[in-house]
């Protein structure tokens, strides 16, 4: 076992297989409460009492599951003492922080991340939440784990789309940073990251660990939204049917054309973003039907960022340079929506 570094309160530390990582969850004790999901659950036999076990996927993150948690918790006479560990991805370890957050003012919180979203990105700065009337993390706070376990080797059974969903967030870490080195693993490395090779993937997730806490701890959370407008409202047109990574991806790609398009940078720098995607299965050239035009402005109307910011969007100029613009309407229409084909 390595530990990684320290943030906040929270200890990051990676175990080689899922043996050391069994022997190391032992060291909590009976004095817990695991949550997981339907196909977690699966990895620890028996799965000790007390449990709460949730269906996979976005629908989980709402009140009913955080009340179950909950109850399940004071049904066991668990205390301010007692840890809740979440195994799963970023729902279940979401929803866990937040459980563990108010649970009687605040209990332990363990959490080991098993999809590469979670290891790579979310699993870092504290986030909770849950959906609430379709707003995405419309309700949470910010509470840090105690501790956070990684074991990258979890990742070989993760299913394709989970995996490049996931990997979206890393290659967004490698255009934020400063530092160059995750950027040239990607571009350099991408036939061993998509056959997921073992310590390839261990560095890509340490380095964007890294990279994220460095912006964190430099007061520059915000750039950490990148595509995340445009992003988010194709999820939710889609009713959550794209991958959230999928989303992103296509939220990075069209603000960063959208940037060409207003002379924030050059087009052989948005064609370059285009081809740092594209080896790992993601459809750079989607845009949207003209017909959902409409659809499309009314749901960015709704969105917080968007709106809290004056309606500036998130452009990425160059590597490791964000600014924010305020696009006239024109100009994001053309940077999401189809073009007109005549015949």
């Amino acid at each position: 076992m390595e530990t990684l570094f320290k943030y906040g309160k929270a200890v990051y530390k990676t175990v080689d297989n899922f043996n050391e990582l069994s022997y190391e969850i032992g060291n909590f004790g009976n004095n817990v409460l695991w949550i997981c999901d339907t196909n977690t659950a699966r990895m620890v036999r028996p799965l000790p009492q007390p449990n709460v076990i949730i269906n996979t996927g976005e629908g989980s993150k709402n009140f009913t599951t955080l009340e179950r948690i909950l109850q399940v918790a004071i049904d066991a006479d668990l205390n301010k003492n007692s840890t809740f560990i979440g195994l799963g991805g970023g729902v279940v370890c979401d929803i866990t922080a937040l459980a563990a957050s108010i649970f009687r003012r605040g209990c332990k919180c363990l959490l080991i991340p098993t999809t590469i979203m979670a290891m790579g990105d979310a699993c870092l700065g504290g986030k909770t939440g849950i959906n609430f009337r379709g707003v995405k993390n419309a309700i949470g706070n910010t509470y840090e784990a105690n501790e956070v376990l990684l074991c990258p080797e979890m990742l070989r059974s993760l299913p394709d789309r989970e995996y490049y969903s996931g990997l979206s967030e890393i290659i967004k870490h490698a255009l934020l940073s400063n530092s160059r080195e995750l950027y040239q693993k990607v571009v350099l490395d991408r036939q061993k990251i998509n056959a997921r090779d073992l310590d390839t993937v261990s560095d890509l997730i340490r380095l964007s660990l890294e990279t994220k806490k460095e912006v964190l701890e430099q007061n520059r959370s915000e750039i950490l939204k990148l595509g995340h407008v445009f992003g988010t409202v194709l999820e939710t047109m889609t009713d959550f049917n794209k991958s959230h990574g999928e989303c992103i991806v296509w939220g990075i790609i069209r603000s960063t054309e959208l940037g060409y398009k207003c002379g924030l940078c050059e087009k052989s720098f948005a064609d370059n973003i285009c081809r740092v995607f594209k080896p790992f299965k993601y459809d750079v050239d989607y845009k949207i039907p003209r017909t959902n035009w409409q659809l499309f402005k009314s749901i960015l109307a709704k969105n917080n960022t968007y709106n809290s910011s004056n309606h500036e969007l998130l452009i990425l100029t160059d590597l490791g340079t964000v600014v924010s613009y305020a696009a006239e309407e024109d100009a994001i229409q053309d940077a999401v929506i189809e073009s007109v084909v005549y015949r």
